[in-house]
């Protein structure tokens, strides 16, 4: 059975990429679908395309729409419509109408090697072949992704509007603000997210399903952003919070075409597998969380050195030094952290924490595509006393208040 997808390569596209960010997608060669031409991302990486403005760059698209009955259809109608668009919304001097014109544009993947590396979603069997769903993948002269839109079937197409919008969105962003996040300490206050919890309409169970009318009526957070440069990941991963006199809750909704997990033990190291994780601050401590597909689970309580003895921490029996698995901790990239030294209680769990996931596919089953998966957790206030006593705050929150 055959598999193939068309891809739509064209100038457009913003960021200025930076030395290190993930996502450097391999080299590739794709050839034209009708003429001879070839595209290799090695000639374009690092000295940009043909393009319409200097931070433009390069749009790849895979759509089943150019192909009918095992030929193409409506092929040059579609590329004259796209390329008249982008000429006309984008600048409409006659010579980067021409510049457009003259583009490779269309390039076919017979054997979906750059579907599979950019790892779109199989969509259904068409006349014996399968295809795959419309995707929209913008990426950066140096080859780091920067937006993606994957439809959820045949029709679902990333609208040109829509396209149009999210390129003046991406231009509008600062230079300043297309650097690593590694490299800016501390994040700027503007650019760190806000989310509202609201209280939950009703009892929840915490089974993983996320399907009380709570969370489908509670706001899903923003697309999460890569740690290190700060873009959209390249899979959608979304969370909404809500919360009662007893719980506070936290639900993520994780796109992901492959589920795959190896850790079983309480406390391994889950950030070794692809995992979910909280982080809730206090003003002298912190709680870290993680979980994999499996539900396997890891927990930490990070307490600041400058806090022990002032916040009241080295009081309390449950936080004394002298266990094996209390430990100071350098932290992750910062060496020392500017606040200073901190001291890990991998001991430690939090108190009546609950926990559940719910795969929507085939775990460390590579062989069909998966959907992703959703986590749901229930943090109980009284659980968090400890993550309170540094600066006082009201468990559960008062109206208002607000959390890191």
């Amino acid at each position: 059975m055959g598999r193939f997808t068309y891809l739509l390569l064209l100038a457009a596209l913003p960021a200025t990429a930076a030395d290190g960010v993930p996502f450097q997608h391999d080299d590739f060669t794709v050839q034209e679908a009708v003429g001879d031409r070839s595209f290799e991302l090695v000639h374009a990486r690092g000295n940009g395309l043909p393009c319409i403005e200097d931070d433009l760059s390069l749009l790849l698209l895979t759509t089943p729409m150019t192909t009918r009955h095992g030929r193409r259809s409506n092929t040059d109608q579609e590329i004259a419509g796209w390329r008249m668009n982008l000429a006309s919304r984008f600048e409409p001097d006659a010579a980067v109408a021409a510049e457009i014109a003259a583009l490779p544009v269309i390039y076919r993947d017979p054997d979906t090697a750059l579907a599979d590396l950019f790892e779109i979603p199989d969509g259904y069997q068409f006349h014996g072949q399968l295809v795959h769903y419309p995707a929209l993948v913008l990426i950066d002269p140096e080859g780091q992704e920067a937006f993606r839109y994957v439809g959820d079937n045949n029709s679902d197409h990333y609208a040109f509007d829509d396209f149009v919008a999210k390129v003046a969105e991406l231009k509008a962003i600062p230079q300043r603000e297309r650097t690593r996040m590694a490299d800016v300490f501390p994040w700027p206050d503007d650019r760190i997210e806000r989310y509202t919890a609201h209280r939950a309409s009703g009892p929840i169970t915490v089974d993983g399903r996320l399907d009380e009318d709570s969370w489908s009526q509670a706001p899903r957070s923003p697309r999460f952003s890569d740690l290190v440069n700060g873009v959209a990941g390249v899979h959608d991963t979304r969370a909404a919070v809500l919360w009662d006199d007893d719980y506070l809750y936290v639900g993520y909704w994780v796109e992901e075409p492959f589920l795959e997990a190896t850790l079983t033990e309480q406390d391994d190291y889950i950030y070794q597998d692809n995992d979910v994780e909280l982080f809730v601050a206090g003003a002298g401590a912190y709680y870290e969380f993680e979980i994999n597909t499996f539900g396997t689970i890891y927990e930490v309580f990070f307490i600041w050195d400058d806090a022990y003895e002032k916040m009241g921490y080295s009081k309390q029996a449950e936080f004394a030094k002298d266990h094996p698995q209390v430990k100071p901790f350098p932290g992750v990239g910062f060496q020392p952290h500017p606040r200073g030294p901190r001291t890990g209680y991998w001991n430690w769990d939090l108190p009546g924490l609950k926990t559940a996931v719910v795969a929507d596919g085939t775990i460390n089953d590579n062989s069909d595509r998966d959907r992703g998966w959703t986590v749901e957790l229930a943090l109980p206030w009284r659980g968090m006393k400890s993550l309170a006593q540094g600066d006082g705050r009201a468990l559960p929150p008062k109206d208002g208040d607000v959390w890191r």
